[in-house]
Order: structure tokens, then C-alpha cells, then sequence
């Protein structure tokens, strides 16, 4: 299936995820499809005006990745990944000294 064909029939899809999120996710996310030239400066500008509900900004996005076409919709993924690996919370496993159980089972 081609560019087009995913991005029109996963449309809904990517309205109600791309807009039920954070606007700092939003903005992320664009961040990264400028810098990886997925985005020109003017579609980066036309899709982060304030006072525009998420929902129109993303509908926005996906008409300009539509006609950009090729790798656009992969890129749009792309994004999507590191923004979400971004917001996970990163948590280091520490086991508690004081319970000799816990020191065994990290040992090797």
C-alpha cells in the first residue's frame, strides 16, 4: 500500500491521536520532521499557529504529508516513536541493600 493509501485510510486514526494529545507533543513531533527535512520552514509555519485546535493542526499535517508522498508517512511515524520514547518514564532498578533477597537475585 502507498503513502497516499495509508495516510487517507488511517486518517481518523491519526486525527484522534495526533490531536488527543499535548500541544508540546505536537510541537515535538513537528520539531522532529523539520529537522529531518520532512517539513519545510512554511508547512512547519502552517501547521503550529496558535489558536488552531490539534485536531485541524493535525489534519493540517497530514494533507501536507499526503502530497509530499514517498517517505513522508514513514517519517511521521518516526516522529511519532521518539516523541513517545521522550514522555516514558526512564526508571532505574536499584535493589534495596538492606534485603539480602534482593542482592542475590541481581547477582550473576
Amino acid at each position: 500500500m502507498c503513502t497516499q493509501e495509508l495516510l487517507r485510510t488511517q486518517r481518523s486514526h491519526l486525527v484522534s491521536l495526533l490531536g488527543g494529545g499535548s500541544v508540546e507533543n505536537f510541537e515535538s513531533m513537528l520539531d522532529y520532521l523539520l529537522s529531518w527535512d520532512v517539513l519545510s520552514w512554511e508547512d512547519y509555519e502552517n501547521v503550529s499557529i496558535k489558536g488552531q485546535s490539534l485536531s485541524s493542526l493535525a489534519r493540517r499535517l497530514l494533507d501536507i504529508l499526503n502530497n509530499k508522498g514517498g517517505q513522508s508517512y514513514v517519517r511521521l511515524q518516526d516522529a511519532l516513536q521518539e516523541v513517545v520514547k521522550e514522555h516514558q518514564p526512564t526508571e532505574e532498578y536499584r535493589p534495596n541493600e538492606s534485603d539480602p533477597s534482593d542482592q542475590q537475585s541481581t547477582r550473576l
